[in-house]
């Protein structure tokens, strides 16, 4: 379960390129195009960019600028580490949970159009990756706290 989000975000990936194949393959060989491909690749590609993101989380592997880092000494290093993370906490837990949340409720009654798939279970998605993003950010403050001492 430490992982759940990077297999899930894999199968998603993977999901998308042999849809995709199946799709091109029914099109421009058989001449029989699927109308359903788009809209699942659409939940895939939300899903492993949001599980995918909440992953990048565990091993701090998310763009960041050290432009600062090291130069002032390890007092300030971790000072800038903790304005970062609660920097990085509130926007995720606004954009990710927060307008997810509130994305997902203003999609009760929308649907797609070939699979009537609600589009609220694709936008939980992004509440989901939120939530994981969160756990992940916490978890790694608490181990920068534990092996750095940070006070």
């Amino acid at each position: 379960l430490k992982s759940i989000d990077l297999y899930i975000s894999s199968l998603c990936i993977a999901a998308v390129v042999l849809i995709t194949l199946f799709s091109i393959v029914m099109r421009y060989i058989f001449g029989n195009p699927i109308q359903w491909t788009e809209e699942i690749n659409l939940a895939l590609v939300v899903g492993f960019t949001f599980l995918g993101s909440a992953y990048a989380f565990k091993n701090n592997e998310h763009i960041s600028i050290d432009l600062i880092s090291g130069r002032f000494g390890k007092k300030v290093d971790q000072m800038f580490f903790l304005i970062r993370q609660i920097v990085v906490l509130v926007v995720v837990g606004y954009v990710f949970v927060y307008l997810g949340l509130k994305l997902s409720i203003q999609a009760q009654e929308k649907v797609t159009t070939v699979l009537n798939i609600p589009y609220t279970i694709i936008d939980a998605t992004v509440v989901v990756g939120g939530i994981i993003a969160i756990i992940r950010i916490l978890y790694n403050f608490k181990d920068k706290d534990r092996n750095e001492g940070l006070e």
